[in-house]
């Protein structure tokens, strides 16, 4: 657990009580003066003081508000709550955990991962990877525990870091910063795509002090590309740029193609072979193979090394996770695609696909996955915006079948499936997938509920191995 020593004596407001705020006040209660919270969400303040009984638990019309050195913000509260009026009227400096954990260890080497698609795995990838070598850097942040519920006086960290946390940012700045892709998202919260771009931009800001700092950017994403154009074109002494790519072999960088990795950031190059493994399959995870790879070698793991670590890691939950088979059928969990894009990274990686998708849908609906339509035999849509995906496959060559909820898709799915294989050759392999392509948040609590509740649909069947 942190301990925030350098908050000794301070007057801070904690606003929003979720996994942030739980994790901040025990950081902060043996050293700050005053700790205020609230959160708009009753239930929340409720969960939030059966936790600490003690907490005061204090609503924005107590003018206590105005009198604090900090307000720490949760990641989920917009820059738009009336509190931000609150405190710029006051002069009160807004602040995050991430920055309140740099300002306690700013001599720690921080790796810090984001983007679009990705960054979870990237993240957990690289721990997994440091933690194999021996390197004791725990992880955190967006992905797991919260940034200040880490174990305290690590050498390193590795967090995963989402456009909301990169938003609130002041001084936080990362030895190893990785900006993967962006794509649109959560354009309800930034309203623009300039605001998400520059927010996402915020990783890379270089340090203040005198230390080498590394910059490890994607550049198969035309987005993040011209990012790694414009850093090419002001050189920092003490920032190196290194590209990552799985579509083109780079001069100067690190790109996975295939099952090689061809590293030319050192000075000499180095090629390597990949083992297969079934939770980093798709271009996609070449791109988080990339990404960790170049970190890794960054804290000085040496690359055979890298590679032992890259056949024992088992993915994440929800994110093109291997569920098991029936016949010759293999199920794949990737709840954690929200949006057309994500889906379009498991949908691309595998064919003959029994497609399950559905739910709240982001900008521009599923259009961005009609170029792997041909991946697709039939899709199961359920949730809140099912006629609006329906609409969209109308006029193509994939059958639809419209379900009232998930649990109607999976027993479709596997029904058709199944059927399939008992008058197809049976070495043809098919795939059932959940890439819902939307958040979960009319049916489910959380996209994690989701891919939870087809794993058990999935596992409770007859005669289903599971993995």
């Amino acid at each position: 657990m942190i301990h925030l020593l350098s908050q000794a004596g301070k007057k801070i407001g904690i606003f929003g009580l979720n996994r942030t705020g739980i994790a901040a006040y025990s950081a902060l209660t043996s050293f700050a003066t005053q700790i205020i919270c609230y959160d708009d969400n009753y239930n929340n303040c409720q969960k939030f003081q059966t936790i600490y009984p003690e907490a005061k638990i204090v609503d924005l019309t107590n003018p206590k508000w105005t009198q604090l050195d900090k307000i720490l913000l949760s990641p989920g509260i917009p820059l738009s709550h009336p509190l931000i009026k609150i405190a710029e009227a006051n002069k009160i400096t807004i602040t995050s955990d991430i920055d309140l954990l740099f300002e306690e260890y700013h001599k720690a080497d921080f790796i810090a991962v984001t983007g679009t698609n990705g960054k979870s795995t990237t993240t957990a990838l690289i721990a997994h990877i440091l933690q194999f070598a021996g390197i004791d850097y725990p992880a955190g942040g967006n992905l797991g525990n919260a940034a200040l519920s880490l174990p305290s006086n690590k050498t390193g960290y590795v967090l995963e870091l989402s456009s909301f946390q990169l938003e609130l940012i002041n001084n936080f700045r990362a030895k190893i910063a990785i900006l993967l892709n962006i794509t649109p998202d959560h354009l309800d919260r930034h309203l623009t795509m300039d605001n998400y771009i520059n927010a996402k931009q915020k990783i890379l800001l270089p340090s203040a002090t005198d230390s080498l700092c590394y910059r490890i950017i994607g550049v198969d994403n035309i987005i993040t590309k011209n990012i790694y154009a414009q850093f090419k074109q002001r050189p920092q002494s003490l920032v190196k740029i290194i590209p990552v790519s799985a579509m083109e072999q780079l001069p100067d960088g690190i790109t996975v193609l295939e099952n090689t990795i061809y590293d030319n950031i050192g000075d000499e190059s180095v090629v390597i072979e990949l083992p297969y493994v079934k939770s980093l399959q798709g271009a996609h995870n070449r791109e988080n193979i990339a990404a960790s790879y170049a970190a890794c070698c960054l804290v000085k793991v040496k690359p055979e090394q890298i590679v032992q670590a890259l056949s024992s890691f088992s993915g994440l939950p929800h994110r093109m996770q291997y569920v098991g088979s029936i016949s010759n059928i293999e199920v794949y969990n990737d709840s954690k695609a929200t949006n057309a894009e994500a889906a379009i990274k498991s949908i691309s990686t595998l064919d003959n696909i029994y497609w399950l998708a559905g739910g709240i849908a982001k900008s521009g609906g599923i259009e961005a996955i009609k170029p792997w339509f041909n991946r697709i035999n039939k899709a199961y849509l359920f949730g809140q915006d099912k006629e609006l995906f329906a609409q969209t496959l109308a006029g193509t060559a994939v059958n639809v079948h419209i379900c009232k909820d998930l649990e109607e898709a999976v027993d479709s799915a596997f029904r058709d499936a199944l059927e399939a294989c008992s008058t197809l050759d049976n070495k043809k392999r098919m795939n059932i997938l959940l890439a819902p392509a939307a958040s979960s948040y009319d049916q489910f609590l959380n996209f994690e509920q989701r891919g939870e509740m087809f794993v058990k649909f999935c596992i409770q069947r007859p005669n289903f191995n599971a993995s």
